[in-house]
């Protein structure tokens, strides 16, 4: 499945909006960047539309497939690629998935249970939900290194570490509490525990199995001239693992744009 967008080329000087007159900035950076999908940007301005020029980018699910190549048929066989996921659900995924999900399961429940106790409740639910939030990033940073052609890990990013410092002036019981709040009652801690703790659980013992299955089938596929179907079933379930990790507890980039002030030359 292929569709067609079209973004801008490197646009000319931004323009004020008062006068239309070019302003110099910085922006031949910034604002490719911010077209490109970049998060952050400087100086932005908008430019006459006459003056905008097309390219075509095609976005597909190709990678997804089977890679045609100069070994033909068994090119699949031959993509480095698809070994480097195959290792990561055979050696990887799988434990690191019982781990996060035990983790996620024994530090609730204690935090939960503890609250009883506030003096002891709140420091440990702070610790726990912080590290919580840890894990996922660290799950998110795996899976987007063996898909990096995918564009979940553009269109969002990371969730932010919340910081366990005190502010300037802040009395220190207020202070813990407020990070309480960030911490262990915030959303992105919360998601990220859902996800670690009850879904990533059901989805890495099916990567595993199909990642076992293309290993054990390796040769009667390659005889078959299947290897590539075997290995594209696997790719997809990883697939599935990376999107939902990403949508799940990454965030939409925060874009800034400082536009010209009317009147400003």
């Amino acid at each position: 499945m292929t569709n067609t967008v079209k973004v801008p080329e490197d646009p000319p000087p931004a323009y004020s909006h008062s006068d239309d007159r070019s302003v110099e900035t910085n922006q031949d950076t910034d604002t490719t960047n911010l077209i490109r999908g970049g998060a952050t940007t400087g100086n932005v301005g908008a430019y006459p539309a006459h003056q905008r020029k097309y390219v075509t980018i095609e976005r597909s699910f190709a990678h997804l497939v089977p890679k045609a190549g100069r070994h033909g048929i068994w090119a699949a066989a031959f993509d480095a690629n698809n070994w480097i996921i195959l290792a990561f659900f055979l050696l990887v995924d799988l434990p690191w998935a019982i781990f996060c999900t035990t983790w996620v399961l024994t530090t609730a429940g204690l935090a939960i249970g503890f609250m009883v106790l506030p003096f002891l409740g709140i420091p440990m639910g702070i610790v726990f939900a912080y590290s919580w939030i840890l894990l996922a990033k660290a799950d998110m940073a795996m899976l987007k290194q063996i898909y990096p052609e995918e564009e979940a890990h553009v269109s969002f990013v990371y969730p932010p570490i919340p910081q366990l410092t005190v502010q300037e002036g802040e009395f220190f019981p207020s202070a813990v509490l407020r990070i309480f709040r960030e911490t262990f009652l915030s959303p992105d801690a919360w998601k990220a525990a859902i996800w670690l703790g009850f879904v990533k659980i059901i989805l890495a013992p099916i990567s595993f199995t199909l990642a076992c299955l293309a290993l054990c089938l390796f040769v009667p596929a390659m005889v078959c001239c299947l290897a590539g179907p075997v290995f594209a079933v696997m790719r997809l379930c990883g697939w599935l693992e990376y999107f939902g990790a990403w949508t799940a507890m990454g965030r939409p980039p925060i874009v800034v744009a400082n536009l010209p002030i009317a009147g400003a030359v």
